[in-house]
């Protein structure tokens, strides 16, 4: 299943194999990047002033609200991430934020320089040699005046078990 995303406050899910419609949901607010939950029962959505709604698929209700410092209306990227129990997102001001899917609470902010837009995110589970997984995070950067831009990758290994709370070391930044 694909879906479409823009200015137009609605998402269109296709099914692309049968070339059908198969869900429409109005949108009340302009947004620009979307990310479905790996169950495909929530919508995360990026919108162009405060930061992200989470809304349940079947009834097309906002069912919370990720609050993120977005300004210059810039789309900024919204991701589901450690099977859908997390969600990341990037920002205008520096700060790459990942919230507890269920509770809506910041779990942990990876800082930027307050200057970089994080007008990119991506997010990698890499199965270890040594049964510890590693969990990467590609953020790309931009830096506000200077033209300059670059790709932060953040990686941690995981130290605990349970799918509904995954725990880590702290997150690392490398710069490539």
């Amino acid at each position: 299943m694909k879906f479409n995303c823009g200015i137009l406050s609605a998402v269109i899910f296709w099914d692309v194999v049968m070339l059908e419609r198969k869900h429409f949901m109005s949108i009340k607010t302009l947004f620009g990047h979307t990310s479905l939950s790996p169950d495909h029962k929530y919508l995360a959505v990026s919108n162009l002033c405060t930061g992200f709604y989470l809304y349940q698929l079947e009834t097309g209700e906002p069912w919370g609200c990720l609050q993120q410092a977005i300004s210059a209306g810039l789309w900024v990227p919204v991701k589901y991430i450690h099977g859908g129990f997390a969600v990341m997102g990037g920002s205008t001001s520096g700060q790459l934020n990942i919230w507890d899917f269920s509770t809506h609470k910041i779990l942990q902010t990876l800082t930027h320089d307050d200057c970089d837009r994080i007008l990119a995110i991506d997010a990698h589970v890499h199965a270890g040699t040594t049964g510890k997984n590693l969990f990467m995070i590609a953020a790309g950067v931009s830096q506000l005046g200077s033209g300059k831009s670059s790709i932060q990758l953040w990686h941690t290994v995981e130290i605990g078990q349970g799918a509904a709370s995954p725990l880590h070391e702290p997150h690392k930044k490398v710069n490539i």
